[in-house]
Parts: C-alpha cells; sequence; structure tokens
C-alpha cells in the first residue's frame, strides 16, 4: 500500500492509474468545475501527472 505522501508524488499516468484518455478528461473537468485551462504544452507536463502537482497548478491558477 502507497503512503499518502507516495500517492500524492506519483506519476499516475506512469503508474498506469490513468491513461490518455482519461488525463484530457481530467483537464477539461479543471475548465469546467474551475475555469483553469491547460495548454497542450501543458498536458505534457511531468508536473501535471501528479496530484501534487496538478494541485499547485490549479492554486496558481485560481489566485
Amino acid at each position: 500500500m502507497l503512503t499518502d505522501e507516495e500517492t500524492a508524488t506519483t506519476n499516475f499516468v506512469e503508474a498506469g492509474v490513468i491513461d490518455s484518455f482519461e488525463t484530457l478528461n481530467l483537464f477539461m473537468s479543471l475548465d469546467e468545475e474551475f475555469g483553469v485551462k491547460v495548454s497542450p504544452t501543458e498536458m505534457a507536463s511531468p508536473r501535471l501527472q501528479t496530484v501534487d502537482g496538478l494541485a499547485s497548478f490549479v492554486r496558481e491558477r485560481l489566485s
């Protein structure tokens, strides 16, 4: 079982938690729910493939 820290920092794409289609749906949901748009370049960023990185990104956009 993963610890909370491992879960927050694990790359969910590389770990096979979600695939590229689900990742796209996640980014579309961020736009719908929070008005946070993710550019194609940003979508490829490893930063947006972890819970911590994604949460940080959303906080920055909402500030």
